[in-house]
């Protein structure tokens, strides 16, 4: 073999593990993409369970909350202070919603997943003392404030 036979040889054999060095790093890549968009998944989910348990935990823990919730069940009358409570309450839960929507429209939620979340939201807007889509049970004290 001639020098210049030699050298195209190993120029071949360089062109060759070059492409196969672009593809094995290319297959890197794409994994490492797809575990940081799973990373960012889970986290996002993470923020939402986190802001759901706030949202119970209000509702749990403050003895305001749970008065104007009582209120509300039996048929009483609301305080001004109590009314702005509920609705700033209400405020609270649709960020929380609002920000599963933008997280679905970026793709970190499929169909399957935001059913679950509408379902699960349609199941708690039936139960009697949770105010709905309409603010129905303190859209009355707004109107005539205390009483």
């Amino acid at each position: 073999m001639s020098p210049l036979e030699i050298a195209q040889f190993l120029g071949s054999v360089g062109e060759f593990l070059g492409a196969i060095a672009v593809v094995v790093t290319l297959v890197y890549l794409a994994r490492q993409v797809h575990s940081s968009s799973e990373a960012t998944k889970a986290l996002v989910r993470q923020g939402v369970a986190e802001f759901s348990m706030q949202y119970v935990s209000l509702r749990v823990d403050s003895a305001a909350l749970v008065e104007a919730y009582r209120k509300v069940r039996s048929g009483e009358a609301l305080s001004d202070e109590e009314t702005d409570l509920l609705l700033r309450h209400q405020q609270f839960n649709f960020a929380g919603f609002e920000g599963v929507y933008s997280n679905y429209k970026r793709g970190f939620f499929d169909e399957e997943e935001v059913g679950e979340i509408v379902r699960w939201a349609q199941e708690v807007e039936r139960y009697p003392d949770t105010p709905g889509k309409f603010q129905r049970y303190y859209e009355t004290s707004l109107e005539d404030p205390g009483t």
